[in-house]
């Protein structure tokens, strides 16, 4: 599996979680200390850029969203 089919993947599985639990719109990264920096940018932009050809809609509070970003908040936890 090369990196963009694994970031390809990553944007799919967070679609779904975000679908799955539409209250939730924070995510919460926790790198590994060997993590390369540009690793940590991509797994942020893979959380926020809906794929191509997806339209991702919620129902929050019985109502029909559609989202631009799949998470509109980002947290990165501080390396111990």
């Amino acid at each position: 599996l090369n990196e963009k089919n694994a970031f390809q993947n990553l944007k799919t599985r967070l679609s779904e979680i975000r679908t799955r639990y539409p209250k939730e719109d924070e995510l919460i990264i926790s790198p590994e200390s060997d993590t390369r920096y540009d690793q940590v940018v991509k797994v942020i932009e893979a959380s926020q850029v809906v794929p191509k050809g997806m339209n991702l809609t919620i129902l929050k509070d019985g109502k029909k969203i559609t989202l631009r970003k799949i998470f509109s908040k980002i947290v990165l936890e501080p390396l111990e």
